[in-house]
């Protein structure tokens, strides 16, 4: 795929190719003066004021005088009220990875360190890297366990097909921590400027030990202004969560992983990929990693051109199969010449066999909506779940926004379970 190089602005909007609902947001949520990127990370916090209703938070950049650079910085809403509650310092990962401090709460992931809901104090740091996230837990001890990376090649910059690369002088490696004891593993690659680290997943108990099993891939993305390039092998391995042993490997350019339940009967749980420079997401079995279901967006102006990939989250069933959906992100950026500035949508997909059930959409072009989703309980008592959605803009420049929308909006009259 050929891509381009210029941002093209005041284009159109994205055309009718897949039918989405316009929403009435239960919340709107936007940046105060001086804050830009609002929406770049969205997720769900425990209940932090014990109202009965667990809050939400919203990531955004604060800028700073030069030669400094912006700080990230995490907004935390009351789910009741969508009044500001408090505010933490770097960017959201998780807003739950259980209770590390044993005050009744839930603490969020920012930066790499999981910070305290109540005083913002760090309780557990990784090593700073570029790449990381919670994976579930492999220790056992109730909290989330995580993986933290770094490739040993980079891209400099990129225009079109051609690309500036550096080498960090180093083989790729992944960190494996877990919750009790800090660092447990570490995954290195065979060669020194390798890529392996560049891609962490998640990917739930697939060997049944008991133990939350994990993705570590030798690929690393640029989503740029001017280029979507990978590096690397784009060799993909999955751990055993136990004892750190390869369960099995296969070729794939993924961006995401999303953990979920078992779609095909096998007894063992199954996993979404993100292959977002192809703008595919795929079921896979968590047996052996081949391709159950996909969906991709074929059906929208620009095929291959969207982003749809680099997002998903789980939703509760959305069409009566008893199964967990997906919500996934097109964020359409507008990078590459010729292409409109689209405003980005997310799509909701069946677990079961990826099929489309319902589409929302962002309101202005360029803003890439649907760039960070996560999925929370019922807010407004309608007996369905909501949606929060970022929808940050190009970085650092779009003052961006985020909002709460009911998927009763997006469903409109399908089968669906009330919101758990």
């Amino acid at each position: 795929m050929q891509l381009a190089s210029a941002f093209v602005a005041g284009l159109l909007a994205f055309g009718p190719a897949l039918s989405s609902v316009a929403q009435e947001p239960h919340f709107k949520l936007g940046p105060r003066e001086g804050e830009t990127s609002f929406g770049s990370a969205v997720g769900v916090f425990d209940d932090l004021d014990r109202d009965g209703v667990p809050e939400f938070g919203v990531s955004g950049l604060r800028r700073a005088a030069p030669p400094k650079a912006p700080e990230a910085f995490t907004r935390v809403y009351s789910g009741a009220t969508g009044t500001p509650l408090r505010e933490f310092a770097g960017e959201l990962r998780a807003g739950d990875v259980g209770d590390f401090d044993g005050d009744g709460l839930g603490d969020p992931l920012l930066s790499g360190s999981v910070r305290s809901s109540a005083t913002g104090q760090p309780l557990f740091q990784m090593a700073v890297s570029p790449n990381y996230g919670p994976i579930g837990d492999f220790d056992g001890d109730g909290l989330s366990d995580f993986l933290a990376g770094q490739a040993g090649v980079y891209i400099v910059s990129c225009a079109g097909d051609s690309a500036t690369v550096g080498d960090f002088g180093i083989p790729g490696q992944a960190f494996v921590y877990a919750s009790s004891i800090g660092l447990a593993r570490v995954v290195t690659g065979p060669d020194v400027g390798g890529a392996t680290g560049g891609f962490l997943g998640e990917l739930g108990d697939v060997d049944r030990d008991g133990a939350a099993d994990y993705l570590v891939g030798a690929t690393t993305h640029h989503f740029a202004w001017s280029c979507l390039l990978t590096l690397g092998t784009n060799l993909v391995t999955a751990y055993s969560g136990r004892d750190g042993a390869p369960l099995w490997t296969w070729t794939a350019p993924l961006t995401a992983s999303l953990a979920l339940e078992d779609v095909n009967g096998d007894g063992i749980p199954d996993w979404a990929a993100g292959l977002a420079g192809q703008s595919v997401v795929q079921i896979r079995s968590g047996a052996d990693g081949s391709v159950l279901a996909f969906t991709d967006d074929s059906d929208l102006p620009d095929p291959g051109s969207n982003v749809m990939g680099d997002t998903l989250e789980r939703v509760p069933d959305l069409d009566g199969d008893r199964l967990g959906d997906l919500a996934v992100g097109l964020r359409q950026d507008p990078v590459w010449s010729g292409l409109p500035a689209r405003t980005g949508r997310v799509r909701l997909v069946s677990s079961a066999d990826a099929t489309t059930l319902g589409a929302l959409s962002g309101r202005l072009p360029g803003e890439r909506y649907g760039a960070s989703i996560a999925s929370l309980p019922d807010l407004d008592g309608d007996g369905f779940a909501e949606l929060l959605i970022g929808a940050p803009g190009p970085f650092g420049f779009s003052p961006g926004r985020a909002e709460v929308v009911s998927l009763r909006q997006v469903l409109r009259g399908r089968i669906a379970t009330r919101a758990r």
